[in-house]
């Protein structure tokens, strides 16, 4: 009530009542015979209790073949778009600044949610994309090849590194760093009045260029999901790997970044999907049919890709976080 929203004990909690049911618990009488002949359904169909989209994605996450642990403790997933949620479970409810929650029985019944986020990432390689002066010779090139821009700026890396005779086109960056935060920061900072910047910049205007601030950019969205669970672990959480769907789980270039920053597995789900499994899981554990939604996830356990760090990138990447995090300290 302290925060401007008496209005919703109005009534006795009218607006927003006093039952909470858990994710996948069946309720009403299911569809009614109106919304099955409109949907062609059958009368009855279990309805389950909805979740949030990303956190029907995080129990879609759950539902693979994890290579490591059964154990969902641990498992960070990131739903990436636009935008990105990190999600983490926790048997217990421990408290993180700048990272929502701990919310209850919100993914898994009996489990704590955490929930950070970037509000902007695959947007954010769009913009820096799209703003580049090399762009519509980009799209020239890639129209030639038949591939996707994605793939021409992937293999201008490879070649430029080749030319410089790099082991890894991971360091073409070593002098170009960027602040993501173009759209203010959601967590950990949790300051919406932050801006972007880059440090590095040249007079080169090429396809190159691109290239390399493309580059800068994944790596700095991935130096963002560091930064989160670096401060999710000084909190006390535990984060042992991470688990990638959405539209950047496409990008070989994002998830072989992700691995090297975080020294970590980047697990990848085979079902693309996550979203809408998790919205079918909870289907199936409302019809009471394959047991609660617990059992519906072990029952899953679809197949994954893993994504191993490359540890000769760890320093590098090390010192790059480093001025990352010193990036920021210039804004507040």
């Amino acid at each position: 009530l302290s925060v401007g929203l008496g209005e919703l004990a109005d009534k006795d909690w009218e607006a927003v009542g006093h039952t909470v049911e858990e994710p996948g618990k069946a309720v009403g009488t299911g569809v009614t015979t109106k919304a099955a002949t409109e949907l062609g359904l059958v009368t009855g169909t279990a309805v389950s209790t909805s979740l949030i989209d990303a956190h029907a994605g995080a129990l879609g996450m759950l539902a693979c073949n994890h290579p490591s642990s059964e154990d969902v403790v641990g498992r960070l997933g990131l739903v990436s778009g636009t935008s990105t949620c990190h999600m983490l479970l926790s048997k217990d409810p421990v408290f993180v600044p700048g990272v929502w929650g701990p919310f209850w029985s919100a993914v898994l019944p009996g489990m704590w949610l955490m929930e950070g986020g970037q509000s902007c990432t695959g947007g954010l390689i769009d913009h820096v994309l799209h703003n580049h002066v090399a762009f519509k010779q980009l799209e020239e090139e890639a129209a030639e090849s038949g591939e996707s821009v994605y793939k021409v700026l992937e293999e201008s890396l490879d070649k430029i590194a080749k030319d410089q005779d790099l082991s890894d086109a991971t360091f073409l960056t070593k002098s170009l760093h960027m602040w993501p935060d173009y759209h203010g920061n959601r967590s950990p900072l949790a300051d919406p009045t932050l801006t972007g910047g880059v440090v590095g910049l040249t007079l080169q205007a090429d396809v190159n260029s691109l290239a390399i601030m493309y580059l800068a950019t994944i790596q700095a969205i991935s130096y963002g999901t560091r930064h989160i669970i670096d401060t999710l672990v000084q909190q006390g959480h535990m984060v042992n790997s991470v688990t990638v769907c959405g539209g950047l789980a496409n990008s070989a270039l994002y998830l072989r970044t992700q691995a090297d920053v975080l020294s970590m597995q980047v697990v990848v789900p085979k079902e693309q999907q996550s979203v809408l499994l998790g919205a079918a899981m909870l289907g199936m554990a409302a019809s009471n049919q394959f047991g609660g939604l617990e059992q519906v996830v072990k029952g899953i356990r679809g197949g994954v890709e893993v994504v191993e760090p490359n540890m000769e990138t760890r320093n590098f990447h090390g010192a790059k976080y480093e001025v990352f995090k010193e990036m920021v300290k210039d804004q507040l």
